[in-house]
């Protein structure tokens, strides 16, 4: 059996995202709200403007990694405890 830890390790694990009809219909709006916004500001504002809203995001995004991380260790240290 293999280990999810080991897989995590040795760079074996991947995440498979499978966009769905929601995901795609979102991405061409935000697309044309782009879109428009390059054609009043100018392509370098957007351009610098979407790179602060994409590191603002990682990081949401790598804290709500770590607090679901957290949340399922901790429910997993619960359900063992009353065994």
């Amino acid at each position: 059996m293999r280990s999810i830890l080991d897989d995590i390790y040795y760079g074996r694990y991947s995440r498979e995202f499978t966009p769905t009809p929601e995901y795609r219909k979102a991405v061409n709006a935000m697309t044309k709200e782009w879109d428009a916004a390059k054609a009043v500001l100018g392509y370098e504002q957007v351009e610098r403007l979407w790179g602060t809203q994409m590191e603002v995001a990682c990081l949401e995004g790598a804290d709500d990694f770590r607090e679901g991380f957290r949340l399922g260790a901790a429910l997993m240290l619960e359900v063992l405890d009353r065994r």
